[in-house]
């Protein structure tokens, strides 16, 4: 989803809406920071193991491809 798409989709909902993400283990949490950074799409390339995330930190891949890697790397906001 990009920026814009959140923008649009939340615009359908009053202000005051609390917005909230998943717990560690349960529940569920205030979103409280935002942060930038780079994601690898679809990386590793896995088949719908579904506690795996579809994309990496870019600045964590530690293989012989890193830099490409981050050449194909794209800019994130994550919401936590």
């Amino acid at each position: 989803m990009k920026v814009s798409e959140l923008i649009e989709k939340l615009q359908n909902y009053p202000p005051n809406t609390r917005v909230i993400i998943a717990g560690y283990e349960s529940g569920y949490d205030d979103v409280n920071k935002l942060s930038k950074m780079k994601i690898v799409l679809n990386y590793p390339p896995h088949e719908n193991v579904y506690y795996l995330g579809k994309h990496q930190d870019a600045s964590v891949l530690h293989r012989q491809n890193e830099e490409q890697l981050r050449l194909s790397a794209v800019d994130a906001l994550w919401l936590h």
